[in-house]
């Protein structure tokens, strides 16, 4: 096979969110793409990605390492909502 060149590791910081997250307002602070969060987050759903759900309260987000957490988090504060988007279902009746 010959030699094999290995990638190095991503880092990142992990940030708990406090509340309900809007991925955009969370791309506009962090100043990452929507392809890069999706990377680093795979377990976030379709949903938040389509912006009919926020990115949930509790969540462990992964960021790039580049960034100032400490500067972030506390720009974060500001845009947590109390309330998770309602989802909609339909009731389908004979």
């Amino acid at each position: 096979f010959g030699p094999v060149l290995f990638e190095k590791p991503l880092t990142f910081h992990r940030i708990k969110t406090k509340g309900y997250l809007p991925l955009q307002k969370a791309i506009e602070l962090t100043g990452a793409t929507r392809g890069q969060i999706e990377d680093l987050n795979p377990s976030l759903r379709r949903p938040v990605f389509n912006d009919q759900k926020y990115i949930p309260k509790g969540f462990m987000l992964r960021l790039r390492d580049h960034l100032d957490i400490k500067g972030l988090q506390t720009r974060l504060e500001t845009s947590y909502l109390p309330k998770q988007r309602p989802s909609r279902f339909n009731r389908v009746i004979r």
